[in-house]
């Protein structure tokens, strides 16, 4: 019985440290994150993103941060699963169809349901940046529409700060 015993205690042992070596948290120093520009098909302006984490075969979360240029903002789009944005620097502006324009500042948090048609991005004079979380499912994460010149959205901007 205790030869049996001490079998499946270090059997248990074993397979735990097997598993500790296969589930392990990892970290992506900073520096170390993928740095783009945002595709201009999809943006207007100047705007940086850096790729903090991707979705897995586990996980559907990814995460980046994107910074504005002053003036930069992204088109019309959705998202399939949503998309929740956490403003970390400077002023920006986001609206949802058929809703007002929005300013957004440095502590603010959008959550914006899966299919809202919406736009996001910094306002005329500072830059913005923001933290974007989303989840992917093997659909497109998002589902880009028309873009927005840079002269309708002076006047989208302008018109909200009156």
């Amino acid at each position: 019985m205790k030869k049996i015993f001490s079998l499946i205690t270090l059997l248990s042992v074993s397979l735990g440290a097997l598993a500790a070596e296969n589930d392990v948290q990892t970290i992506t120093y900073n520096g170390e994150h993928q740095v783009t520009y945002a595709n201009s098909n999809n943006f207007t302006g100047t705007a940086i993103v850096t790729s903090l984490f991707n979705a897995t075969k586990d996980t559907r979360s990814y995460g980046a941060i994107v910074t504005f240029e002053p003036g930069a903002h992204t088109a019309w789009h959705t998202h399939t699963l949503g998309q929740k944005l956490i403003v970390t620097d400077g002023v920006g502006y986001t609206q949802y169809e058929n809703g007002k324009v929005e300013q957004i500042k440095a502590g603010d948090v959008v959550v914006c349901p899966p299919g809202l048609k919406h736009w996001h991005g910094a306002s005329l004079t500072s830059p913005m940046t923001h933290i974007a979380i989303g989840e992917q499912d093997g659909r497109p994460s998002a589902v880009w529409h028309e873009k927005i010149s840079a002269k309708e959205y002076a006047n989208l901007i302008n018109n909200a700060e009156k």
